[in-house]
C-alpha cells in the first residue's frame, strides 16, 4: 500500500496565559491523514513570528515528536511559550492594539515506512489578546 502525506493546516491560535514573565499561545493544528489507516508522525514542529514595523520577528517555536494520528482529521494542540526578552518590543504595540499579527511556519514529518518526507505548512493571522472584559489583564474602559 502506498501511503500519502498528511495535510497540515493551522486552525487557530489562542492566548492561554499572559504575565510579565511570559506569554503562552496554544497553536491548534489540523492534521488531515488521507490514508485509510493511522500513521506515525516522527515530528511536528513550527516557528512563531510576530509582525512588527514591516518585519517578522521570531517569538517562539513548538514541537511534538513521535505520535500516531488516525485516518481523517486530527486536531493537535501545541503550546508555544514566549519569554519576556522576546516580548519587550512587542508588548507596547500589543497593549495599544489589543491584538497581534503572527506567522506560523512549520514542517510535519510522517514516518511512511520507507521514507520520511517533510510536509511544510504556513499561516498568517491576527489574534486578539483579550480575556473577557480585560485586555491582557488591564480592565477595558466601558462607555455608559
Amino acid at each position: 500500500m502506498l501511503l500519502k502525506d498528511p495535510i497540515v493546516s493551522v486552525n487557530d491560535v489562542a492566548l492561554r496565559s499572559f504575565s510579565l514573565q511570559n506569554l503562552t499561545l496554544d497553536v491548534m493544528l489540523c492534521v488531515n491523514n488521507p490514508n485509510p489507516v493511522g500513521i506515525s508522525l516522527k515530528s511536528l514542529s513550527f516557528e512563531l513570528y510576530y509582525h512588527n514595523q514591516n518585519k517578522w520577528v521570531f517569538l517562539s517555536d513548538g514541537h511534538r515528536e513521535t505520535f500516531t494520528i488516525k485516518s481523517g482529521s486530527n486536531e493537535i494542540i501545541i503550546p508555544a511559550t514566549v519569554s519576556n526578552a522576546s516580548l519587550l518590543t512587542a508588548i507596547i504595540g500589543m497593549i495599544a492594539q489589543g491584538a497581534i499579527t503572527i506567522r506560523i511556519s512549520g514542517i510535519a514529518q510522517p514516518d511512511l515506512l520507507v521514507f520520511t518526507p517533510k510536509v511544510p505548512f504556513s499561516r498568517e493571522m491576527t489574534i486578539p489578546l483579550t480575556f473577557g472584559d480585560h485586555i491582557m489583564g488591564i480592565p477595558e474602559k466601558r462607555h455608559h
